[in-house]
């Protein structure tokens, strides 16, 4: 399964809003309607389940022997 399919929702629009948007934490907080310390919080989440599924392959694929 995807990593951004594992996200909730929220981690998901989140994420996208902050990665590719450059929404603020601030508006961010606003539009869900949480605090800016859930907004990081949410945002975290959604990188370790990326680092989650990178973690553990990706350094196979350097393997030179």
């Amino acid at each position: 399964m995807c990593a951004l399919h594992r996200m909730t929702p929220r981690q998901r629009a989140i994420f996208w809003a902050v990665r590719l948007d450059g929404t603020s934490y601030d508006d961010l907080a606003l539009r869900h309607g949480i605090g800016i310390g859930d907004v990081e919080a949410e945002f975290a989440a959604a990188l370790r389940q990326l680092c989650r599924a990178v973690q553990g392959s990706w350094w196979k694929r350097l393997r030179l022997w």
